[in-house]
């Protein structure tokens, strides 16, 4: 902890502030008990660090985004949106995406993403993990080569 540092409870009420929820916690850091010590601080199990993932909240990206007058601007906003809860591997915050914004995929586009979608939750559910990031990946590229996408 460094001097003048923010809390966690600081860095999540700035975010909420600004039309963030937390999603997640990954990569945490637990410092466990140690026999014998008395030092409070080394509570059993205390969560001492984690990487938090945030997202817009449903409302405030649907405004955001219907606020977007260039319609290329905002179909890169959604898509982006997409491929980002994708990698995180939030599936179903994926598909509702899609659901919400029909205009933004041609049928063919939204049909293959919900394929590689639902390849990508049976891949979640089994024990490859290595073999999933393999194939997040390679359905990010083919995503990216599918939509055309641009930097």
């Amino acid at each position: 902890m460094y001097v003048g540092q923010p809390l966690f409870s600081d860095v999540d009420k700035f975010m909420q502030e600004m039309g963030f929820e937390l999603w997640a916690l990954k990569n945490q850091y637990n410092l466990f008990d140690n026999r014998g010590n008395t030092d409070f601080r080394n509570r059993h199990n205390q969560l001492i660090f984690a990487d938090a993932i945030y997202f817009k909240k449903r409302n405030v990206f649907l405004d955001n985004v219907n606020h977007i007058e260039d319609e290329s601007l905002k179909n890169s906003t959604i898509k982006k949106y997409l491929i980002i809860s994708l990698l995180f591997g939030y599936f179903q915050l994926s598909l509702e995406i899609i659901d919400l914004f029909p205009t933004t995929f041609t049928p063919n586009q939204a049909s293959c993403f919900r394929s590689c979608i639902s390849e990508l939750i049976s891949i979640r559910d089994s024990e490859l993990i290595g073999n999933r990031f393999v194939f997040i990946k390679k359905t990010i590229e083919k995503l990216k080569r599918m939509l055309k996408w641009k930097r």
